[in-house]
């Protein structure tokens, strides 16, 4: 299967959001005793739920965080200060000592960790029942500075993986959240922006880990290099993107039972 043919095949399972439901939404926080969007974006994201739902008080008593984790090849070029300690970072999560265990819990949600291709020995990890491997290559991604993250097939991998997980816990929880963890990944992320948004790499990189103005140069430069290589441009699709900068990501946009 090609990614047309993908593409093709997966979309037909989103359903667009039902149009009389977000008036039906308006029309009911209008009577709550709240200033018109007083509640800023979650006055939007109320209503996508309502919509995507089609109850207007939709129930979410079970709620889970997807953590999608992967080493980036990208840090050979010193975008981070850090090593490569993804494996590190995911153990911390499965034992409950990261700040994302703290947001879980806050929120009444259960955490997973899927291992989308971690540098490292996570065999401690195995017996945990929040631990899911579904590894395309354990080594991570290629270095995108010089080669495609990853090939288009293994990009069709990690989009049917993250379907087939959504699928097989949709049955015990009621909402999704998704993340990602791994060395390297803001830089994945900014080179993605760029591309998808037509807009300089200076407009959507952070310093991440890094420190100081010389190290965000740095990692700006190494983005638009990046780019150059690919010969990228704003009538990329958004598949060719993915696979030749990322993995995770491809994972994580196909998460969600209720469209929020």
């Amino acid at each position: 299967m090609n990614g047309e043919e993908f593409v093709e095949r997966y979309t037909k399972k989103i359903k667009v959001l039902d149009d009389s439901w977000r008036a039906k939404t308006l029309d009911y926080l209008k009577k709550l005793a709240i200033p018109e969007k007083g509640l800023g974006d979650l006055n939007d994201l109320a209503i996508q739920l309502v919509a995507a739902a089609k109850k207007l008080t939709p129930k979410l008593n079970s709620k889970c965080i997807i953590v999608m984790a992967a080493d980036h090849g990208i840090v050979d070029e010193n975008v981070s200060r850090l090593p490569r300690v993804t494996d590190s970072i995911v153990r911390t999560m499965l034992n409950g000592g990261g700040a994302i265990n703290i947001l879980s819990k806050d929120a009444g949600c259960d955490l997973k960790v899927v291992d989308m291709g971690i540098d490292g020995n996570l065999k401690s990890c195995v017996s945990n029942d929040n631990f899911i491997s579904k590894y395309i290559n354990k080594k991570g991604t290629n270095n995108f500075l010089h080669a495609a993250a990853m090939s288009e097939e293994q990009c069709l991998q990690a989009l049917k993986i993250g379907i087939e997980i959504a699928e097989g816990l949709s049955h015990r929880y009621d909402i999704f959240g998704v993340g990602d963890a791994g060395i390297g990944n803001t830089t994945s992320a900014a080179a993605i922006s760029a591309a998808l948004l037509n807009l300089p790499p200076e407009k959507v990189t952070g310093i991440g880990s890094g420190t100081g103005a010389e190290h965000l140069q740095h990692k700006c430069r190494i983005v638009a290099k990046a780019l150059d290589f690919h010969q990228l441009d704003n009538n990329s699709s958004t598949l060719v993107l993915l696979w030749q900068l990322t993995q995770k990501c491809s994972l994580a946009v196909n998460f969600s039972k209720y469209s929020v």
